[in-house]
């Protein structure tokens, strides 16, 4: 199916689309490149390091697959932020004059919207892993770690244990708070501190308030025609109930310049934040006792 369909009404209440382009050229790369970009880039440029970092955490009796599994979760965690920046772009081209209107519009801006903060969510998940993965290179901070988890059986480095991927959330950042506490070196507080002050930004919570919605209960429909989500019985003070009947739908769709703004203010609260912790990371991998990466001169 690749046209509306509609109701007597007039109303769209289905919609397949054939595409998610809006046709408009997104023109040539910004320069310099967006922060995000660069930031994108430099996550992903850390997996060169993969092999020999995991020579040097060999050296320091770390166990087998420590450090690689480290290293590639750190590039890969880059590869999600760069698509999520990639989907925004995407996205804010139907916002572009020449681009397609009417549902087609609402529809598939809103689809872009979500799926920049899917992969933005993905990313900071990515982030939780990472952070943990790292005090888990100190014995007294995976102490802390291993005896809040014991389901996770000791974090085994390319387990399978689902337990072993942890999400980004308020809990699991507040772990990593304590797990760094015996550590007590700066750039290991404050790489924690970036994850546990991410959590709590509106704009963060915004993003992942609006996938547990669409996930988890009910994605309300793109289309002026779709099912209302609240209840069309009123109840009355005398314990009467009224199912009132309307001739059009009475759903009103999600603001599409809403959504998008959304997913932009939590992509960039991420992006910010994972920058802020790439600058902090080699220092508190020297604190923690595996100095993989040299203090520049």
């Amino acid at each position: 199916m690749t046209e509306p369909v509609e109701d007597e009404a007039q109303e769209t209440t289905a919609l397949v689309l054939r595409t998610l382009s809006s046709g408009v050229n997104p023109g040539p790369w910004p320069q310099p490149y967006p922060t995000t970009v660069e930031t994108a880039i430099e996550w992903q440029k850390t997996g060169v390091h993969a092999t020999w970092s995991e020579m040097h955490g060999a050296t320091h009796g770390l166990p087998k697959g420590r450090l690689s599994e480290l290293i590639g979760r750190v590039a890969a965690t880059g590869e999600q932020l760069g698509l999520a920046w990639t989907c925004e772009q995407d996205m804010r081209l139907w916002l572009d004059p020449s681009a397609p209107t009417g549902d087609r519009r609402s529809t598939s801006a809103r689809a872009l919207a979500e799926i920049t903060g899917y992969y933005a969510i993905s990313a900071g998940h990515g982030l939780a892993n990472v952070t943990l993965r790292t005090l888990l290179v100190h014995p007294d901070a995976a102490a802390i770690i291993n005896k809040d988890n014991k389901s996770a059986q000791g974090f085994a480095p390319f387990s399978s244990v689902p337990a072993v991927w942890v999400p980004l959330n308020e809990k699991v950042a507040k772990l990593l708070k304590a797990a760094a506490l015996p550590v007590g070196q700066p750039s290991v507080d404050r790489m924690v501190d970036y994850v546990l002050t991410l959590t709590g930004h509106p704009h963060w919570q915004a993003l992942t308030s609006r996938r547990h919605v669409d996930f988890h209960r009910w994605r309300p429909q793109s289309v002026v025609g779709g099912v209302a989500t609240h209840n069309p019985w009123e109840e009355g003070a005398d314990g009467s109930s009224t199912l009132t009947m309307y001739g059009s739908s009475q759903h009103q769709p999600p603001e599409t310049q809403e959504l998008i703004d959304e997913a932009s203010a939590g992509l960039a609260v991420l992006a910010e934040t994972m920058a802020d912790w790439m600058a902090a990371w080699p220092a508190a991998l020297r604190e923690l006792g595996v100095p993989v990466f040299k203090e520049e001169a």
